[in-house]
């Protein structure tokens, strides 16, 4: 009966049944919603099931508990299949090398039960980056190689205690150093509308940035640069007073988070978080604008900045899996490119493309790429360094970054390079930047890039 009578009480069973189910309803409702706020905080998409549990909770009230559940069940079912490429891979990173080790254009790794394992990697990169590691023996080094086009990975080579390691290429433990003059000008040209022509007189600040160099001062600034030869020639000065002058706190913070900063990046394997703390102090500031400490950049990241300047500001979901293919020929996933963030206007990314040239043309790379080798014999590389001194662990180290794209009109690679040297220097990171650049150069032309995502 609907209506059960006791002394004193009235139950309507219809109405706790009602009760009930929109209880549970508002339970998964909530487990969905605090599951998908989780994803996003992590920089992940809600996953299937976190909708399929919101879609069961919309379903309890009008349709009852057997239909949200059989439906719920069929979700799950048909899931089941889908496989996501992180589960066929090792926390060690030994796939990559042994990947690397594939004779010819494509990397690829049988796995247990037949299944073959398709790599984006380009091996001749990889290889290449890996030579010039043993060959000079840097105290650690790093290189990334990344398509701007599609997000898919050419190369993840790293070095560190005597032998390869290409885990340090995930790492973010050193600064970013100049590489942030990037962000930097990207805040500048975006936020404040300053032009590659904008022109700046100033004193000092070779090997730092002191309050004095700041404020205009008609009897010492005696050097000018354009807002595109100091991206060029690293010139921190320049980049420090524009941002003390014009940029807030905020504004700098928003703008490296959109590039990526303080937020866990996708891939199959783990990325440490490049981090960037903005001073208060508008002199720390100021120094930390023009790549002074308060931010630390891996080498994996750093060519995903490069991507997304490359890619007209669009940064695409990297990853290092192409497919998987079962033993019977049945492909179980594929990749396809997905827009992961989209930092800057496709305006801003052409103008700092300018700047970023003249890093290669006439500033701080300039001699490394003035001998034009096969390979790049006609290629226009764009490009930003960064040198910056640190003590870790008692030992003083020098990092040598070097991230950038080419060519510049048509990027087709984009890239990070980082040597980490102690006292006993032995290369630089655009030397090992050219030496890759050289080999992708020579190659054959790669096959046309899938299209990518629209905005």
């Amino acid at each position: 009966m609907p209506n059960e009578k006791r002394p004193g009480i009235q139950v309507n069973v219809g109405k706790m049944k009602t009760a009930a189910l929109l209880g549970l309803a508002m339970g998964l409702f909530l487990t969905a919603t605090l599951a998908a706020r989780g994803n996003g905080a992590s920089g992940n998409e809600p996953t299937e099931a976190v909708h399929s549990l919101a879609r069961m909770a919309s379903m309890l009230p009008s349709q009852g508990l057997e239909t949200a559940v059989r439906f719920f069940q069929q979700k799950s079912a048909q899931a089941a299949p889908k496989l996501e490429p992180a589960s066929f891979i090792d926390a060690s990173l030994e796939m990559l090398d042994l990947a690397a080790e594939t004779s010819g254009k494509k990397a690829s790794l049988e796995v247990a039960g037949g299944r073959q394992i398709s790599f984006t990697l380009r091996p001749e990169l990889q290889k290449e980056a890996e030579k010039v590691f043993q060959q000079y023996r840097p105290h650690e080094a790093a290189f990334v190689a990344i398509d701007p086009r599609t997000g898919e990975i050419l190369a993840l080579a790293g070095y560190a205690n005597g032998k390869l390691a290409p885990h340090r290429a995930l790492q973010a433990t050193g600064p970013a150093a100049s590489v942030y003059k990037v962000i930097t000008g990207a805040a500048l040209v975006e936020a404040k509308g300053v032009s590659a022509a904008k022109e700046v007189c100033y004193h000092g600040g070779g090997s730092g940035v002191a309050k004095s160099h700041l404020i205009h001062d008609p009897d010492r600034d005696h050097t000018c640069h354009s807002l595109a030869q100091a991206m060029g020639r690293s010139a921190n000065v320049v980049f420090a007073r524009l941002a003390f002058n014009l940029l807030t706190r905020n504004e700098m913070k928003a703008f490296a988070e959109r590039f990526g900063f303080n937020q866990v990046l996708p891939f199959e394997w783990p990325v440490e978080v490049s981090r960037v703390d903005v001073p208060e102090n508008r002199v720390e500031f100021a120094r930390m604008a023009a790549g002074f400490y308060h931010s630390t950049l891996s080498p994996f990241h750093g060519a995903m900045l490069a991507a997304a300047v490359a890619n007209e500001g669009r940064m695409m979901r990297p990853g290092i899996i192409s497919r998987v293919t079962e033993s019977d020929g049945t492909i179980t996933w594929e990749r396809q490119p997905e827009l992961y963030l989209e930092p800057i206007a496709p305006e801003t990314a052409r103008t700092l493309t300018e700047m970023m040239q003249r890093t290669v043309s006439e500033g701080t790379a300039r001699k490394y790429f003035s001998r034009r080798t096969p390979g790049l014999k006609n290629v226009t590389v764009a490009g930003k360094t960064g040198s910056l001194s640190d003590t870790r662990d008692g030992v003083r180290l020098h990092y040598s970054w070097f991230v950038g794209f080419a060519p510049a009109d048509d990027p087709k690679i984009a890239f990070a390079s980082l040597v980490v040297n102690d006292p006993n220097w032995t290369v630089k990171g655009p030397v090992v930047a050219r030496r890759v650049l050289d080999r992708f150069f020579e190659a054959p032309a790669a096959p046309p890039a899938r299209r990518t995502a629209s905005r």
